[in-house]
């Protein structure tokens, strides 16, 4: 979608947006929507906190509704609480919210894809895309692999991926949301991401991935096991495996040198693509690497990095860490 295309559907968009909201000021009666991958967080040992999302862009709403939220069972890992909390709320529309229609469509390999709709919020976004063709196969799973680049030149990741298709009949709609404020924009551009394949070993039916040195372009099949047994910590946070097991393509005689002297290196993170270390920052209890990325690399890979000392000592983030 480039930007001529998306500023003139912008102008298009905030013309039917007006007329489309003119059609319902009656009130609204029920509507049911569900609510994706609660999110919760500990507040001290006794509180905790949950937090709901639900996708609304699709749902025409007047100026005020009201929301009945009711659940029957919380969990939290393998722990469950049953019961029955019932809340009834009113709650406002916030302002600076677009409906838009910019009827771009592009072409990819006998398939064509078309971004059908735009709903802009403060505090999230939503687009509606199709597919028809040939390879709706082939898009319908790389859907969550898209980059959205902002007229602001920020990147913005794909925070959830929602739709139906259909094999037979070579069709498929879906919706992307992406939790973030565009009102200031003045176009977006959306294009695949380029990927590697991943590469892992199995071991008792789990996936475990071989990891790749800073320096080392290419990972060959020679690989080096290291292994030992979760700690205290990791356990109470939640690690649920006898072993922590980490898959090493290790070259230890060029790998090793301080933390600090990786800063303005570009380091190897598979074998297409480099990040840049522009930055490292040595606390008491954390480390904070700050990476500089190429438009097409997915910087939640970034989450299993992991640093080994020269007694292949491993500092890893996992849940409970940093």
């Amino acid at each position: 979608m480039n930007s001529k295309a998306y500023e003139e559907a912008v102008l298009k968009g905030i013309t039917r947006a007006k007329t489309e909201m003119k059609q319902h000021k009656k009130p609204m009666k029920w509507k049911k929507t569900m609510a994706n991958s609660p999110k919760v967080r500990q507040i001290d040992e006794k509180t905790g906190a949950i937090i709901i999302e639900a996708s609304m862009g699709d749902l025409h709403l007047p100026d005020e509704v009201t929301i009945d939220l009711r659940i029957s069972q919380l969990t939290r890992g393998f722990e469950s609480l049953k019961g029955k909390w019932n809340f009834k709320f009113k709650a406002s529309k916030l302002l600076g919210g677009e409906r838009l229609n910019p009827d771009a469509t592009i072409e990819y390999e006998r398939t064509m894809i078309l971004a059908n709709q735009v709903v802009k919020s403060q505090l999230a976004n939503t687009i509606y895309m199709s597919v028809e063709g040939e390879s709706v196969d082939d898009v319908f799973y790389e859907l969550g692999d898209l980059v959205i680049k902002g007229s602001n030149e920020e990147l913005y990741d794909v925070d959830d991926v929602q739709g139906s298709f259909d094999s037979e009949k070579k069709e498929a709609t879906f919706k992307l949301r992406v939790n973030s404020n565009w009102s200031d924009l003045e176009w977006i551009e959306i294009y695949p991401r380029t990927t590697e394949p991943y590469r892992y070993i199995v071991k008792d039916n789990i996936h475990y991935q071989i990891y790749q040195t800073p320096n080392t372009q290419v990972i060959d099949d020679e690989y080096q096991a290291i292994t030992r047994k979760p700690t205290d910590q990791e356990l109470a946070s939640g690690f649920a495996l006898d072993e922590v097991i980490y898959y090493l393509n290790l070259q230890k005689s060029t790998e090793f040198k301080i933390l600090t002297e990786f800063i303005g290196e570009e380091i190897w993170v598979n074998s297409t693509e480099k990040v840049m270390i522009e930055d490292i920052e040595l606390m008491e209890d954390e480390v904070k690497i700050i990476f500089r990325l190429p438009d097409t690399y997915w910087p939640h890979n970034l989450s299993s990095l992991v640093l080994f000392d020269e007694e292949l000592n491993d500092y890893a983030r996992r849940e409970g860490q940093s």
